[in-house]
């Protein structure tokens, strides 16, 4: 099975590379995409406070937005199960809700595991032009 930044690398060359609009479709798509999820993780920290949006990438609708009440909940039971990687984890994550105040985050859920994302509100379309020009 390929690394993650395989996966990754062979993800952006199929997403932003061929002409110039399909690279620009690309983009648009993809700020569309996160634009979604940035209004959900918003709407979800608004009525039920801070948090994370666990996204489960092989299975939408199993994805959930976890307060950190919720997470703390979780951690206890990682703990009592001597799960100390998942502790760790929960432990991890709590520590970046508290300092990313302002933006969203969201918790990637596959096959391998678990990831923190942080969304960068202000840094969005700078990122997605630089894997747009560099994708070729």
């Amino acid at each position: 099975m390929p690394d993650l930044s395989q996966v990754a690398q062979r993800l952006k060359y199929n997403l932003f590379s061929g002409s110039e609009t399909k690279k620009r479709m690309a983009a648009n798509v993809a700020r569309m995409i996160i634009g979604d999820i940035i209004t959900l993780h918003d709407e979800f920290k608004t009525y039920k406070g801070e948090g994370a949006l666990f996204f489960n990438t092989s299975n939408a609708e199993a994805s959930q937005f976890l307060t950190v009440k919720d997470i703390q909940t979780d951690m206890a039971l990682a703990e009592e199960m001597l799960n100390n990687d998942l502790a760790k984890f929960f432990k991890k994550l709590i520590k970046v809700i508290e300092k990313e105040k302002d933006d969203p985050i969201v918790v990637m859920l596959d096959i391998n595991g678990m990831s923190i994302h942080v969304l960068d509100k202000n840094k969005i379309d700078e990122v997605l032009e630089e894997q747009v020009t560099s994708a070729d």
